[in-house]
Order: structure tokens, then C-alpha cells, then sequence
């Protein structure tokens, strides 16, 4: 199985077997450990005799203690693979994230740059000048400066 596959957008990926490092290691070395028992198994008849090999209590502990390291080295291998897969996963998920980022703070400048371009557009709809007024209410006064607006957008101005 491949560890380092990149999975499309979207696509479930497959955790690895933690299995599939034992399983290479054990089709590779079989015959070397097939080997290496038959020479200790070898050495002990000829040597019977003359060696002492302890109780069957020492044996016993001494081939558990193998097994145990061996199991915890196998542990070992298993939890780097899984440590490599999710170091992928972080790193491809703050990779999304700075793409979110990204895509919200361009979101926001399209928003911001609408709403300048929405603020123009109603201003050129609003005039101002000042002119002349006559007025006939004011009796001693019969010219009158101002200011007149034109607002031809649909909102108020203030």
C-alpha cells in the first residue's frame, strides 16, 4: 500500500495496515531467521554436553523478552507510518485553510470595492448648484441667492 498516494478533493482515503511492514519484513527475512534457528538448533546438540543451558524457566523469559521488544519495535514502526500519514493530512488541511482564508479576504475586497463602486454611482446621480431666486414674499428683497439639489438616485442624501 502506498502511504504517500494524494487523495483528489472530496476522495476518502484508505488508512494504512500496520500489518503491511510485518508482512514485507517477514517475506524477506524468513529465510534468514529459518537459517539462523537451524544454526542454534545445530549448535545445541553438539555442544549439549558441554554448555550449560540454564532451566526451561531462563529460556522462557529470555524468549519473552525477545517478543516483547520485537513487539514494541514493531509498535514503533507502525505508529512512524501513522505519524507520516497524519503529518499529510495536517499539512494538506492548513494548506485548505489558507485557501479559505484567501478566498474569504478576496470575497471581502470584492464586497468593499461594490460598495465604493455603488457609493459613486449614486453620487453622479446627485447634483448641486446655486442660482438666483426671485421671491415675492420677501417684499424688500426681490433677488434671492441659493443652493438647489438634484437627487436622481432612488436613496436619500443626508
Amino acid at each position: 500500500m502506498n502511504l504517500h498516494a494524494q487523495a483528489h478533493p472530496g476522495e476518502a482515503t484508505t488508512s494504512p495496515d500496520p500489518l503491511a511492514l510485518a508482512k514485507r519484513v517477514g517475506k524477506k527475512s524468513w529465510p534468514y531467521a529459518t537459517g539462523l534457528i537451524g544454526i542454534i538448533v545445530a549448535l545445541g546438540i553438539v555442544f549439549r554436553h558441554s554448555q550449560s543451558w540454564g532451566d526451561v524457566a531462563t529460556w522462557i523469559v529470555a524468549i519473552t523478552t525477545l517478543l516483547a521488544f520485537l513487539t514494541a519495535a514493531f509498535a514503533g514502526l507502525v505508529a512512524y507510518d501513522l505519524l507520516k500519514v497524519e503529518n499529510a493530512r495536517d499539512l494538506k488541511a492548513a494548506e485548505e485553510r489558507l485557501l479559505a482564508a484567501d478566498d474569504r479576504r478576496r470575497a471581502e475586497e470584492d464586497r468593499a470595492a461594490q460598495r465604493r463602486s455603488d457609493q459613486r454611482a449614486q453620487a453622479s446621480r446627485v447634483t448641486a448648484w446655486f442660482e438666483q431666486y426671485h421671491d415675492d414674499q420677501y417684499e424688500l428683497i426681490d433677488k434671492v441667492w441659493g443652493a438647489a439639489v438634484r437627487n436622481a438616485s432612488e436613496l436619500p442624501i443626508f
